[in-house]
């Protein structure tokens, strides 16, 4: 249950609740994201993601609405209280900076890089703890006449407000696009079953009763002959 609070935080860290973050529209989101890298605007990109007392306080409102989390109140308090704000942005600029550092190792100029089009894909995430609608999708963009893919994904919708925050999961040469994502999928399907299939702990041997003579094990002598050719 410790592990599963813990991946709650993670996710709720990825959401946006910050009212300069506020965004309707899907399609208005998509260009805001590529926005922030053509313009390298860090501090508008950590503005997606909230802060320590918005996280709390949001956490909070969550659980308190559903009686079956209510008890779980008291063990979450203590991880809440440990979030602090230098926290969550060292999270955010950490994720924007090695996004830059990748896009331009792979050549992006973003002075010169322009959308060409993008996908926008919004689904209901049923989530036992969390349960939400999540945005993802790729933008496809040039700069100067390379072609280049940005994956993106973890963009919350709050009901009434809009959507917030960004994951970025690759920034790369198109034609890297569907190499990237299988990648990722082995990844994720490797993790998903070291978490559902853990190792088993060594089974200690049966014992055996006063008396009780075993049987002397089996050992196999492989030859060293050489086999011998047909004639010999």
């Amino acid at each position: 249950m410790k592990n599963r609070m813990l991946l709650l935080l993670v996710f709720v860290c990825t959401m946006g609740i910050v009212s300069q973050a506020q965004v309707q529209n899907k399609d208005s989101m998509v260009h805001r994201i590529f926005s922030l890298f053509k313009n390298k605007d860090e501090e508008g990109f950590v503005k997606l993601f909230p802060d320590a007392q918005a996280t709390r306080n949001f956490v909070r409102s969550v659980f308190s609405r559903d009686s079956d989390k209510v008890i779980m109140l008291p063990m979450l308090e203590t991880m809440l209280e440990k979030i602090t704000d230098e926290q969550l942005q060292k999270t955010s600029r950490t994720t924007y900076q090695s996004a830059i550092a990748e896009a331009e190792g792979y050549g992006v100029n973003w002075n010169l890089a322009t959308v060409q089009s993008y996908t926008a894909d919004s689904v209901f995430a049923d989530d036992e703890l969390m349960p939400v609608s999540m945005l993802s999708g790729k933008i496809y963009f040039t700069s100067d006449t390379a072609q280049f893919v940005l994956l993106y994904s973890k963009v919350i919708w709050f009901e009434n407000k809009g959507w917030y925050g960004a994951g970025i999961d690759l920034i790369a040469p198109k034609h890297r696009e569907y190499e990237m994502e299988v990648l990722k999928e082995n990844i994720i399907s490797v993790d998903t079953a070291v978490m559902i299939e853990p190792s088993a702990p060594p089974q200690k041997p049966a014992p055996t009763k006063p008396g009780t003579k075993q049987a002397p094990s089996k050992t196999t002598t492989k030859s060293t002959t050489p086999a011998r050719k047909p004639g010999e």
